[in-house]
């Protein structure tokens, strides 16, 4: 049985257009990122120094009597857990030499102590995470005990990365949207070269940040920036991963995004140990002047709380959703709203729904009183007290549609002014104006025809000239803007809630099951 505790957690940088460009071949300059006490002290006996000395002997003694009492009580993880840390096995360095049966079974052993006791259970890259700890203090500290390795991965998500691995990926979603920033702020050209790729450096940074660059780079030039890690903290990780970007993101020449996300990739991947340390020591040290620590805090505290405002909006959607299992409004009532929507559709300026008015429309629904009060809370967005056609839509896709695909046909039928049972051309540029003008991007006339233009392309199979439910159903995947209305952020979704993951960035997040 699971008897843990759940509490939350809650140089010229413009001038280094590759890492040997901001790294000299002076030998004798290379300062150790972490000082040895003693010589000859190896990297893995550093690292265990350095995370023993960020907590203290209590919390020394605590991971070594949770160990112990995991395997003396035959204490156990959330089955979900076992199942996923399973699964990770042959896909976590199996390439790698010491990747061998023994060291496989001690990192399973290792993940399910730290799946245990950890506030939000396994979650993904912890496995690459306890693995890169366990192969480096086993190579490097003879007899080191399974315990010990514990606790330093332990002290990892404690003290250097704590809101990393949690349920809503917090902290690294903050540090990834910083890094967004100063690398606008510090490279705004190749910013924005990345940006009409429709690459983002915060989708990026998310792999790199989860793993700590264990998935990105080679071990031995990731260990690199383990060093900086334990020895200077999460910051200047930061500063490190600003060097990265701007290093792999130099042009290749290719307009295909997939082919520049691999070219960013394979030279990433070609970082040798050496050229990462001089990076670290020549480029890293010189932004701590230009990028300074009250800058990063800044940052991370206008994200947080952006965030936080953001996650909470969330879970009342999640409400709601949850509301319309037990309550699903009488086609009647879906009959008015959509007939309201018709009525305010082509008028962004008019009035909507009072509370008085909505109440009404709800009929005899049960709890009608109750659920008109969440629903038009939640919907009226610009807090105006009444509901403009937007934001009925919106209202429509969370009580109605039970899928984006079932959204995009009410959505057809919403805008097929003439009842055809399709939508022309003109149809199609109304209805794309509309919701591009409810997600708060007035489009121009051009942007419009644009994507009305690559829709009929893509979407009109038989070339009727016409786009048929069918045939806008299909498009939800390759046309997003049709169904960010039914919703787009995590979690928000039944489909997303039923999912033992979710996505972000292109990368599966293990979601926790409740219990």
């Amino acid at each position: 049985m699971c008897i843990r505790d759940r509490n939350k957690d809650m140089a010229d940088v413009s001038d280094a257009s590759s890492l040997d460009g901001c790294c000299r071949d002076n030998e004798e300059d290379e300062v150790h990122l972490c000082r040895a006490s003693t010589d000859g002290e190896t990297r893995g006996a550093r690292w265990l120094r350095l995370s023993a000395a960020m907590g203290n002997e209590q919390e020394a003694g605590l991971a070594m009597r949770e160990w112990d009492s995991f395997w003396e009580m035959g204490l156990e993880p959330d089955a979900a857990d076992r199942v996923q840390i399973q699964k990770d096995m042959n896909r976590t360095f199996a390439d790698e030499e010491f990747s061998t049966g023994v060291f496989t079974s001690t990192l399973k052993r290792l993940l399910t102590v730290v799946s245990y006791y950890h506030p939000d259970g396994y979650t993904q890259s912890m496995n690459f995470i306890a693995a890169m700890a366990l192969q480096q203090l086993h190579k490097d500290v003879p007899g080191v005990q399974e315990h010990q390795v514990y606790g330093f991965v332990k002290s990892m998500f404690t003290h250097l990365i704590p809101g990393y691995h949690t349920k809503h990926l917090t902290a690294v979603q903050v540090d990834s949207l910083v890094l967004r920033d100063l690398f606008r702020e510090c490279h705004p050209a190749t910013y924005q070269a990345l940006e009409e790729q429709m690459i983002t450096p915060e989708v990026l940074c998310v792999e790199w940040l989860l793993g700590i660059h264990t998935t990105t780079l080679s071990l031995p030039a990731a260990a690199c920036l383990w060093d900086v890690l334990l020895s200077r903290g999460r910051n200047q990780l930061l500063r490190c991963c600003l060097l990265l970007l701007e290093y792999c993101a130099a042009s290749d020449g290719s307009r295909d995004p997939r082919g520049l996300l691999h070219s960013m990739r394979t030279r990433l991947r070609s970082c040798t140990e050496k050229s990462v340390k001089q990076m670290v020591r020549e480029g890293a040290a010189g932004l701590e002047g230009k990028i300074p620590e009250a800058r990063i805090s800044e940052l991370q505290l206008q994200h947080r709380r952006e965030l936080t405002a953001m996650f909470e909006n969330r879970q009342l959607k999640h409400s709601i959703l949850r509301l319309q299992a037990h309550t699903t409004l009488t086609p009647q009532v879906a009959d008015q709203l959509q007939r309201q929507l018709r009525e305010l559709k082509g008028d962004q300026q008019s009035g909507g729904l009072s509370r008085d008015q909505f109440r009404q429309m709800l009929g005899d629904v049960p709890n009608a009183a109750g659920l008109a009060r969440l629903l038009f809370d939640t919907l009226d967005a610009d807090q105006s007290d009444d509901l403009s056609a937007a934001e009925i839509l919106r209202g429509l896709a969370l009580t109605q549609s039970r899928s984006a695909e079932g959204f995009v046909r009410q959505l057809c039928e919403l805008f097929d002014a003439d009842a055809s049972g399709s939508l022309d051309r003109a149809e199609t540029r109304v209805m794309v104006d509309w919701l591009m003008r409810i997600w708060e991007h007035p489009p121009t006339e051009e942007q419009v025809e644009d994507m009305v233009s690559r829709m009929f392309s893509t979407l009109d199979a038989d070339q009727s000239g016409t786009l048929d439910p069918d045939e806008l159903a299909l498009g939800c995947s390759s046309f997003p803007l049709m169904t960010q209305c039914y919703g787009c952020l995590l979690y928000t979704s039944d489909a997303a809630d039923e999912e033992d993951s979710v996505d972000l960035g292109g990368r599966r997040i293990i979601k926790k099951k409740k219990k």
